[in-house]
């Protein structure tokens, strides 16, 4: 997102990893530019000091504590925005945390999906750990989700907060306001539950892009076609008619959206997530390895995933039509796009940085406490 690169490229491949030097992110071009840039971000996975992403931000405000109370990071960013000068355009990026495993939303959103029921009958944490793996009561997996449900719907009052104070203080019909995700969640579709983050799955990389453009020009305009999150720094220097860093990996979607281009619903796009074999039952084989990236490249409608193996790379083959829950593994059945479509991955891989595959470096306890708290660290 801040970059317009991939992975590989820009260096953080995985937690615990730092933005590599020299690597010029969207808030330095838009300081440069005359911008004042402000963040404001709620998990330790953004910490400054570990990962650089303050890189370019005149203001960086991390405050773990907001990862799981959006309201607070709501107040923080607008507490910035007071501080405005009138003379200087604003950059800011808002992040909330939520929604986030473990699910746990305050009354009134925990309860709010779950119907004539008299209540949670389950524990949070402890059960969605065990769930991971274990068939379970679907009563049980099912609040699980409802759980999950609530957390958007928490996170969702707060953004609506956020978005009425911009058009209270007379931004919004000035602002050019995106709204994405980093990624989804598998809930139930799968073995492995309620995660996210080993598998390039669509239900956790498939994740919504909306955008407002000042005046709302453009309003109600859907473009039907796969982008990518590098996509996103280009289209926002494109849009503000400034260059983008040297050798960005994503396409300026401004074309697409004014209609001087055709968008390509076909447009071949690819995916990575950190290897975990844990995570990843649906193989069935014993030497896929934990080093690397698992990788996806779709060329609609079929979708190509590679995970590392001792052996090489293990694959899974879906048609996203005939298939879209990606349940029906063809790659023994279509050996032939196996190859094909292996070869145009191997291809990207190599050209946005390659297989990288680096030592983690040593972190402060605090944060290492952190991420392991929220899972990301055994």
């Amino acid at each position: 997102m801040m970059t317009g690169l991939f992975p590989p490229a820009h260096g953080i491949v995985r937690n615990r990893f730092r933005l590599k030097g020299g690597v010029v992110t969207l808030a330095q071009r838009l300081r440069e530019e005359g911008f004042r840039t402000g963040a404001v971000v709620s998990a330790p996975t953004l910490d400054k000091g570990t990962t650089g992403l303050d890189r370019g931000f005149d203001y960086y405000d991390q405050d773990d504590q907001s990862q799981s109370r959006p309201e607070l990071a709501v107040d923080r960013a607008l507490a910035w925005l007071s501080t405005a000068d009138p003379s200087r355009s604003t950059f800011l990026f808002f992040h909330t945390f939520a929604p986030h495993y473990p699910y746990n939303p305050p009354d009134p959103y925990a309860g709010h999906f779950i119907g004539d029921k008299p209540g949670f009958q389950y524990g949070v944490r402890s059960n969605a750990d065990r769930l991971r793996m274990e068939p379970g009561l679907p009563g049980e997996i099912e609040e699980h989700v409802v759980r999950y449900d609530g957390e958007i719907l928490y996170v969702d009052s707060y953004v609506h907060r956020l978005v009425g104070e911009l058009k209270r203080r007379g931004y919004w019909d000035s602002a050019l306001v995106i709204f994405v995700s980093d990624h989804g969640e598998t809930l139930s579709e799968r073995p492995w539950k309620f995660d996210h983050g080993g598998r390039v799955y669509d239900e956790q990389i498939r994740v919504p892009l909306i955008m407002h453009f000042p005046g709302g020009e453009y309003a109600g305009k859907r473009i039907e076609s796969a982008v990518h999150h590098v996509d996103l720094t280009p289209t926002i220097l494109d849009y503000l008619s400034v260059s983008s860093p040297k050798g960005v990996h994503g396409r300026s979607l401004l074309p697409w959206i004014q209609g001087s281009e055709e968008p390509d619903p076909k447009r071949t796009t690819f995916s990575l997530g950190r290897a975990s074999p844990d995570r990843n039952p649906e193989y069935g084989r014993s030497d896929l390895i934990s080093l690397g990236l698992t990788a996806a490249v779709r060329e609609f409608p079929l979708k190509l995933i590679a995970h590392p193996a001792r052996s090489g790379y293990a694959f899974l083959l879906f048609d996203l039509v005939d298939d879209p829950g990606e349940t029906k593994d063809l790659s023994e059945a279509q050996p032939d796009e196996v190859i094909r479509l292996s070869g145009k991955l191997a291809q990207w891989l190599e050209s946005v940085g390659g297989d990288l595959v680096e030592p983690a470096p040593k972190l402060p306890e605090d944060i290492e406490e952190a991420l392991r708290a929220l899972g990301y660290l055994e």
